[in-house]
């Protein structure tokens, strides 16, 4: 699977509010288990704006994260459209243009 299920956000009849009823049914079964539950929540939305993305997958290396989680971040970052909306005027879009090579880095 291409993308997981429990991925709510960009997808078709997913939603915030599935995403939290998934969250508390997780939350109410585990603890009727006496289990641990852990949740990592990712919005990519806008984290990407204020980094350096090469000094960004230089981290990731170092953090071990594996190959393809870095190809999945790289594909993200690359050939993206941006644009600055100040009140109510739009500045034209700009594509950044950066690829990354698949160097395994």
């Amino acid at each position: 699977m291409l993308v997981s299920d429990s991925q709510f956000g960009f997808r078709k009849c997913r939603n915030t509010t599935g995403a939290i009823n998934r969250l508390m049914e997780d939350l109410y079964i585990n603890f009727n288990s006496s289990k641990i539950t852990q949740g990592i929540f990712l919005d990519f939305s806008k984290a990407f704006d204020t980094i350096d993305h090469d000094i960004l997958i230089q981290k990731l290396t170092f953090y071990n994260f594996t190959d393809n989680s870095k190809d999945f971040i790289k594909c993200y970052l690359s050939n993206r459209k941006q644009f600055v909306q100040i009140n109510h005027a739009n500045s034209s879009f700009l594509t950044l243009k950066k690829v990354y090579p698949k160097d395994r880095s």
